[in-house]
């Protein structure tokens, strides 16, 4: 797997968790354990997204 792939196939990863978050918060009644869990993951990939672009 290439670097580009592996960052294209978490990019899709991040705006996936993004999507989601964005409707928890739209719910009427939104769980927060769910969102805090969601924004976390999503937060993780970002990490992961910039350390596999610093090795580049």
């Amino acid at each position: 797997m290439t670097l580009e792939a592996y960052v294209s196939g978490l990019r899709k990863k991040h705006a996936k968790l993004s999507s989601l978050v964005d409707r928890e918060q739209k719910r009427p009644a939104p769980n927060f354990t769910t969102l805090t869990d969601l924004k976390k993951k999503k937060l993780h990939v970002k990490q992961e997204i910039s350390k596999a672009l610093e090795i580049k």
